[in-house]
């Protein structure tokens, strides 16, 4: 049961919080273009690298690696390959030791789960064509009225033989990839829910496996998912029973983290397509409480409209969670869906360490989608990373300076 912003940016943006480490960032576009970006160390060598796909008929996957001087040289990996999906990840899927790309492909008017294999450790991940793109699984048909395109990504042994699997969530489905031998794929597991985007992993009940967390609902994942049924478990239900009757209703972002420092995992949700939500956090006291839909709801944010960009980690360095969120602008080819001014982007400094007390910190009103956090430049500290919107550029980089006093 559920118990119930000042602007200061220029080169360098700069704020002091009492209990708080002083947070300094400078900005920089890493890339005119926009794209969906991820933090990774292709190459093995122990530097962070940006790893960017480009979505579209044009697409391409860019790799911008880091040379330990700040100086990232951009590599183009694949082009044109017709990426569809508003989320990638990576992951060792082949267990050569080091990181794949796990994705959202179209091919003419299908849509398919594929990674791209890393040619580590014998060949050059910088070179044009060097990584191999295999398909995982065909998407299929969603119901009437829905694509099937990607919305999320979760990649685990959701089995626990060893491999890598693979989730992929649409608008109304759920899909489980498990990884057979050979580098073969099962036929999914199909998981029918609510609309309409939102999800990360965890291990919610504490029993070693990875669990699966939407827009306000999860599911455990049985002793033997594949021939198991996933058990559903509601959260909240205000993140899926709008009823505006619009594609705008049940959006969402999803991140899993330990906010509370209790050991356990919380859930951070926002609505990601309309105005006048907060972003909540959900804790539990227990894996019993959790899967007794057992909730207490923190709001991080009273309000904060249009969060496509929801992430966690210790931005301030102080041993605690915090989190980052932003507001994004609509393109303007439709007046009915745009979206006006201001597009922030805040960090919310997790001063109590608990999830209870909370302090924005404004890092710009940009704008920012599908933004993420992540040692880009492997200096200690947390940056932040994304494009300005879905359809257009530039891809902003706000490096985190802490690490440098």
């Amino acid at each position: 049961m559920l118990a119930r912003i000042a602007l200061l940016f220029a080169l360098a943006a700069l704020i002091s919080c009492q209990g708080a480490k002083e947070l300094k960032f400078d900005y920089r576009a890493l890339d005119q273009e926009h794209g969906k970006n991820l933090v990774a160390d292709v190459d093995n060598d122990g530097i962070n690298d940006i790893v960017t796909l480009k979505t579209g008929e044009d697409g391409a996957m860019v790799w911008y690696k880091a040379d330990g001087e700040g100086v990232r040289a951009k590599n183009v990996i694949w082009s044109p390959v017709y990426f569809r999906g508003d989320r990638a990840e990576t992951a060792d899927v082949d267990g050569d030791g080091d990181l794949d790309l796990v994705a959202g492909l179209r091919e003419g008017e299908e849509l398919f789960a594929c990674w791209l294999r890393n040619p580590l450790p014998d060949g050059d991940p910088s070179e044009a064509g060097s990584w191999a793109l295999a398909k995982i699984g065909y998407q299929g048909v969603e119901k009437e009225g829905h694509t099937s395109y990607i919305k999320d990504i979760v990649v685990a042994d959701f089995d626990r033989d060893g491999a890598i699997d693979v989730a992929t969530r649409t608008n109304t489905r759920t899909r489980v990839f498990f990884q057979l031998a050979d580098l073969a794929w099962s036929e999914p597991v199909i998981l029918d829910h609510d609309d309409h985007e939102g999800m990360d992993g965890g291990d919610m009940d504490a029993d070693g496996d990875m669990d699966l967390v939407l827009n306000g609902f999860w599911y455990e994942t049985p002793d033997d998912p594949r021939v198991q049924p996933f058990v559903r478990h509601d959260i909240d239900e205000k993140w899926f029973n709008q009823t505006e009757g619009s594609w705008r209703d049940d959006n969402a972002s999803v991140k899993v983290a330990d906010v509370t420092g209790d050991g356990l995992p919380d859930v951070l949700i926002s609505h990601s397509e309309k105005p006048g939500f907060p972003i909540s956090l959900y804790s539990a006291a227990s894996p019993a409480q959790v899967k007794a839909d057992e909730w207490q709801e923190i709001h991080v944010a009273e309000v904060f409209d249009f969060c496509q960009s929801l992430d966690a980690g210790d931005l301030d360095n102080d041993g605690d969670v915090d989190v980052f969120a932003a507001k994004f602008e609509r393109d303007h080819s439709s007046e009915q869906w745009r979206n006006e001014p201001p597009y922030p982007l805040v960090i919310y400094l997790n001063m109590d360490g608990k999830g209870t007390q909370w302090q924005p910190f404004e890092l710009s009103q940009r704008g920012m989608y599908a933004g993420i956090v992540g040692d880009v430049d492997s200096d200690g500290d947390l940056d932040v990373l994304g494009p300005r919107s879905y359809w257009t550029g530039p891809t902003d980089l706000y490096q985190n300076l802490l690490a440098d006093d």
